[in-house]
């Protein structure tokens, strides 16, 4: 799981303080997403599909984020999973595996969908925007690397009226990751304990910080 959130090294996840109009079009909703919220929490529902197929695997769980870099990942279902940023660093928790993973969080954002939640350089000059439609309220933009990335080709992120509502990748294997968001407050006051990890006694530290 790790390996996978480098990919998403996204995930994320804060967002738009003011209310957008309904006649916001999908980049001026993402430029309030990225340029004027500083921390978000939500419940998340992710799903990953194989090219042509519907259905995947589903894990649950719960994501805040105070920018720039700090974040924290929770997966609860099926399994228990953490990765926590406290902008310097990321950890990788697999209670199963009792295995930490710690790496730079300049390794996990850069051009991956990580930047879009919890990065702060200009989303322009690190990928190509372009607007792709919407429907009901909702809006669509879709986001490429203006670089080669190792493990994702694009990134298509759904704006509702008020909130985020979605963030989809698809990478270079035709596989994607679909994250939506339910329950999400902006603006939040949070507490910094939650971006910290102490690994437990006993587990199995690998540091790539070097």
């Amino acid at each position: 799981m790790s390996r996978w959130f480098s990919r998403w090294s996204a995930t994320l996840l804060a967002l738009i303080v003011s209310l957008p109009a309904a006649a916001d079009s999908a980049r001026e909703r993402l430029t309030r997403f990225y340029d004027q919220v500083e921390t978000m929490r939500a419940d998340f529902e992710q799903v990953r599909l194989r090219e042509g197929s519907e259905t995947g695997r589903r894990h649950a769980g719960e994501v805040v984020i105070h920018r720039p870099g700090r974040f924290r990942f929770e997966y609860i279902e099926p399994y228990e999973q953490l990765y926590v940023s406290d902008g310097g660093r990321v950890w990788s928790w697999d209670p199963g595996l009792e295995q930490v993973i710690v790496q730079d969080v300049t390794a996990i954002l850069g051009n991956t969908p990580a930047a879009l939640l919890a990065g702060n350089e200009p989303l322009e000059e690190t990928f190509r925007i372009a607007e792709v439609g919407g429907t009901d309220g909702e809006r669509w933009v879709e986001l490429r690397p203006r670089e080669d990335a190792e493990n994702f080709e694009q990134v298509r992120l759904t704006f509702g009226p008020e909130h985020i509502r979605a963030l989809e990748i698809v990478d270079g294997t035709g596989q994607t990751s679909r994250m939506t968001f339910s329950r999400v407050a902006y603006g939040i006051a949070v507490d910094e304990g939650r971006f910290h990890f102490e690994p437990p006694e006993g587990a199995d530290v690998v540091d790539e910080t070097d």
